[in-house]
């Protein structure tokens, strides 16, 4: 769903977001997000991967042996900070909560065993 296609006369519970959002101090983020907000009843859910020391090293890492799009897109848009996003929250006065729901390496593991599983099945090929 895309913010163009929302109601905008009609408010959601709800709104669950799986997108990605960089540098959410920009101007352009905080938009899209405050967006977000107005449109949620209730609440809003951002599931998204956060920056952290090294991130962009793994995901280089991924990109070079996967050749996986997504890797390379994040390695160079950087990944949010979870810290900017806890500050736009604070700054609206939103209430909310962070919870991890992943784990960085559970998450590499699973991306190479379904670039190696991949790689099996055309070996007959």
């Amino acid at each position: 769903m895309s913010l163009k296609t929302i109601n905008h006369n009609t408010y959601y519970r709800l709104i669950s977001l799986a997108e990605h959002i960089n540098k959410t101090t920009s101007n352009k983020h905080c938009a899209f997000l405050d967006s977000l907000c107005n449109i949620a009843k209730e609440k809003v859910i951002k599931l998204n991967p956060f920056d952290y020391e090294g991130s962009s090293d793994w995901l280089n890492l991924i990109y070079e042996i996967t050749e996986a799009n997504w890797a390379k897109e994040h390695a160079e848009c950087t990944m949010p900070i979870l810290e900017d996003m806890e500050r736009f929250g604070q700054s609206r006065g939103y209430s909310h909560k962070i919870i991890p729901t992943g784990s960085k390496m559970l998450s590499i593991s699973l991306v190479f065993m379904e670039h190696y599983a991949k790689m099996l099945g055309r070996q007959n090929e």
